[in-house]
Parts: C-alpha cells; structure tokens; sequence
C-alpha cells in the first residue's frame, strides 16, 4: 500500500520524503483547499521540493463552489501553471466538469467521501470523469470497499490519520479574540459540549466554519487488513498535527513494534477512534424506532394504509385490496390498540359515493374512533 500525505509545515516538507512508502505529497492552496494555507509563491515552493524529492505532486482543489468561486479558482490554478501537476484532487462536481472539458489530459483523483456509498453511484462518477483514483469514505466498513474495489477495478484511497470532518457550513461563525492580531482568514478554536465535556476543534476561513470530531481517526495498525482487503493508498493529513510528530511516524513506518506506536499516539489527539472500519452499526437505531404494532399482521387479511383522517369525517385509507360497504375494518394504531369499525360508506377521491371499491388506490370510508394516520387496515 502506497501512502499520500500532506505535510506538517508548508511550505517546507518537514522530512515528509523520509516517511517509507511514500508516492505522492498533496499541495493544498489557500484559495482552492478547504484547509489550504499557501499562496502562489509558497506552493510553488512546496512543489519544487516535492518533485526535488521525486514525488508526485497533487494539487488539492477540493472546495465546495458555486460558478463564479469555479471561475475564481480557475484563475488561480491557470496562473500556477496545470502542466506542472502529476494530477488534480476534487470534490465539487461543477470542478470536475471544469477540468475534464478544459485539461481532459491531467488526471482527477475525485472526492467521494461525501454521499457516495453505493456501487451505483460511484459506477456513475467513474464512467462520467474517469478518474485514476476514487478518496473513498471513511464511513464504509473495510469489509465493504473490499468489495467495491473488486467490482469496480479503479484505484482507491482511505484516510488513516486526521481529523473527522462531522460539520461544515460556508458561513463564517466564528470572531477574532483580539482584532488586531488574530486575522479573519484562518481561525482555530475549540467548542466544548456543556453537557459531556467533549472538545471539538473549529476551523473557520475564507471557505467557512469546519467543526471536527474529538477523535482522531487512526488507522495505522491495521492498515495491513486495508491492503489485503484491495486498499491502493492510505493517506496521512498532517496540516493540524504536531510537526514533532512526523519523525516518530517515520520511525513506525520502518518498524512497527509497540513501542513506536505508543510513541506515535503520544502526540495525536486525546482520543482516537478507527472509526467504521471494522463496521458501521449507525442504521441499527432504525430498527428501534420502528413501532412494533403496525408491523404486517399474518392472521389478517391486509387492506392497507391510513394515511389521512378527518376528525369525526372519514378515514383516507391506500388500499391493497377490494373493499365494499358492510365490511368490518379492524384498525392496528401505533398504541397497540385494535379498534374496529363497519364500512358505512366509501367515497373515492372526488366524493363520489360507492358500494364497493373497483381498484386499490385512495378510498374514504366512515369515521372510526382512535384511528390516525399511519395506522394499518385490515378486513
């Protein structure tokens, strides 16, 4: 497994060449990258080093932009000179567009950490920008990009060090502690939870607020477990991380004993977390939400659906099945209650009165006493 870093203090290295197994340093600009620093001069800077150290070098374009912030950026990285890139990281959709219509020759890694958990969708993404590499989410079990990568055959990349980005808005909340010396351009605080005591770093700059998880993902014991499942790259985010900390990585990633370990998590965050790595358990709640009264009865024959009741008027109910004044319906309410009622009257959509029902669909029939909507019918 190759890795992909930022490093800890651009525009200078910082020793990141000596860290083993690594193919590719990310340059982040301050106009283009969500945590990007650099000016011009500073990133072309960087990116001299890089490939002095024969590197790749991957400019980071990963924003989220509107048409004129596309056109914004596209000045600025036209005035750093695309040829140089050995390939583009986006995000943004509308980015993507721009640099496969205008630079179709430079190579995309494309962002899909976001929203993009399906075969379907990244089926889709690949076949429209044919990108060299998918930066998967840190959401998907090992287990299921395993499976992903054999089904799609594009190279894929996971975050193994950083900070979890869990909220982001484009609007600026936070305010300088002291105007005259703390710039607006790049904030770094951190919130605290009144309730648990839980501290969670904020950054805000020209492209926003960023809040991150308290926990650091850290993944690096068991990246060995991400190769063998298809992994192609691990990518180490240094930009907020201890510079003391590049050099014990090194030492890990050239011998990997417990000791060089503890030395490593003695300068990350607090807390660390290996995330859904080994699984992802979030949709469990679902199941308990459920209201186990209007689950499907097998002892009745299903009519169908409450969904709408008029108070002392009428029961709107989607049926699954003929229906005819006379009937009895037996009602299953989410109290658990089963009240039941005879069918006076139906009355289709338009309020025209029928004996019977000639199709499923929407039908009105006669008030019955505690029925609501979301309620399940049965004859």
């Amino acid at each position: 497994m190759k890795l992909v870093a930022t490093p800890p203090l651009p525009p200078d290295t910082g020793g990141l060449e000596n860290l083993p197994g690594l193919s590719e340093i990310l340059l982040e600009h301050e106009a283009l990258a969500r945590g990007g620093r650099m000016s011009n001069d500073e990133l072309l800077t960087l990116y001299q080093k890089v490939k002095d150290h024969g590197k790749r070098a991957v400019l980071v374009w990963d924003i989220l932009a509107d048409d004129n912030a596309i056109a914004d950026g596209a000045a600025v990285f036209r005035r750093l000179g695309p040829e140089r890139f050995d390939a583009v990281r986006v995000q943004d959709v509308g980015i993507a567009w721009y640099l496969a219509e205008h630079f179709p020759e430079l190579p995309l890694q494309l962002v899909v950490e976001t929203g993009n958990h399906n075969l379907t969708g990244l089926t889709a993404w690949i076949d429209q920008f044919r990108p060299e590499r998918l930066v998967v989410s840190n959401e998907i079990p090992n287990a299921e990009l395993s499976r992903m990568r054999r089904a799609l055959n594009v190279p894929m990349e996971i975050l193994a060090y950083g900070r979890l980005l869990i909220f982001y808005t484009p609007r600026r909340l936070l305010s300088p502690i002291d105007p005259e010396t703390d710039e607006y351009d790049f904030l770094s605080r951190f919130v605290t939870s009144v309730e648990d005591g839980k501290h969670f770093p904020i950054v805000e700059n020209r492209h926003g607020t960023f809040m991150y998880y308290e926990k650091e993902l850290f993944l690096l014991p068991w990246l060995h477990e991400a190769e063998a499942g298809g992994m192609d790259y691990a990518r180490l985010d240094l930009k907020y991380a201890d510079p003391k900390l590049l050099p014990r990585l090194i030492a890990w990633f050239k011998e990997p004993t417990p000791a060089n370990l503890e030395a490593v998590k003695a300068l990350t965050a607090p807390k660390l977390t290996r995330g859904f790595f080994k699984s992802n358990r979030t949709d469990k709640q679902f199941s308990r939400l459920k209201n186990p009264h209007l689950g499907l009865r097998g002892d009745r024959t299903y009519l169908g659906r409450v969904v709408d009741v008029g108070k002392k008027e009428y029961v709107a109910i989607l049926t699954e099945q003929p229906l005819k004044v006379g009937d009895t319906i037996h009602y299953a309410i989410p109290e658990g209650e089963m009240p039941s009622g005879e069918v006076a009257w139906i009355r289709d959509p338009t309020g025209k009165k029928v004996e019977k029902t000639d199709r499923p669909g929407l039908w009105l029939v006669n008030h019955c006493r505690k029925v609501s909507t979301g309620s399940r019918a049965y004859l």
